[in-house]
This record gives structure tokens, C-alpha cells and sequence, in this order.
């Protein structure tokens, strides 16, 4: 066999081969995308949910100041979401007393329901988009001296 008829086959193969690489590629780097994603939401929801018992501490009552609060917990989840694509409707804040017996006893939670749209068309899943939801949950109670805890 001579040299010419190597260079044909080994660009005939390369020819075959090459869009199947870039379809393991895009999908690898679709993965580790979403990973990063659930990553930074989940932990967009920790710090909101710790940031919002700060903020019920220093008030007499999360209810007494409920939409500027929300409002600072949303912008703070917002911003360490930033680069997920997380709008701000896509967040939910919840402070709830569950217990009428312990009136000093309250919820908080934040939840973050995100939908992740897929940028490579040939993805591992076979779909277009996936659902990410990410809650934190936190209880506190006033101790003896009235004082949040």
C-alpha cells in the first residue's frame, strides 16, 4: 500500500469519527454544566434560607417586614445564582409558624424550582429541558428570654 492511499483512509476515518467525538465532547461539558448548576443552587438556597434567619433575629417578627425582606433574601439568592440562568420567579420564600401551641416557633424555607434547557441537541437524556428544584428548610424557636434562636 503505498503513502497516498494511508493518508485517504486515515482521513476517511477521521472523517467518520470526528462528529461522534463532538457529540461525547458536548455532552461531557452539558453534564458538568449541569452539575455546576445544581451545585450553586443548592447552595444559593443554603445561604438564602441562613440569610433570612439572620434577618428574623434582627426584627421583632419576619412578618413585620415581610416584603423587604423577601426581597433582600431573593436578590441575595439571585446573585449566587447568577450564571445559572435562576429568575427570580423561579424563587419561593416561606416563613410559617406550624405550631399554634409554640408561638414563638417558626419555618423559613426557600425553594428554587429552575428549569435547565439543554444546549446540545444530541443530549445524553433525550430530552430538551430538566427540572432542578432545590429547597433549604430551617426552624427556630424563641428561647426563654424571648430571644430567636
Amino acid at each position: 500500500m503505498n503513502v497516498s492511499k494511508k493518508k485517504g483512509q486515515s482521513l476517511v476515518e477521521f472523517a467518520l469519527c470526528f462528529p461522534l467525538l463532538i457529540v461525547i465532547l458536548a455532552n461531557v461539558l452539558e453534564l458538568g454544566f449541569l452539575f455546576y448548576k445544581e451545585d450553586v443552587l443548592a447552595a444559593a438556597t443554603r445561604e438564602g434560607t441562613l440569610f433570612a434567619i439572620r434577618l428574623s433575629n434582627s426584627d421583632e417578627s419576619w412578618n413585620s417586614n415581610k416584603n423587604v425582606n423577601e426581597y433582600r433574601v431573593r436578590q441575595l439568592v439571585l446573585g449566587l445564582g447568577s450564571g445559572t440562568g435562576l429568575s427570580s420567579e423561579e424563587i419561593s420564600i416561606e416563613c410559617v409558624n406550624e405550631d399554634a401551641a409554640l408561638a414563638n416557633k417558626d419555618t423559613i424555607s426557600v425553594t428554587i424550582k429552575h428549569v435547565h434547557r439543554f444546549f446540545t441537541p444530541f443530549n445524553f437524556l433525550g430530552r430538551e429541558t430538566m427540572d432542578i428544584s432545590r429547597s433549604w428548610k430551617a426552624i427556630f424557636v424563641a428561647n426563654q428570654s424571648g430571644t430567636r434562636t
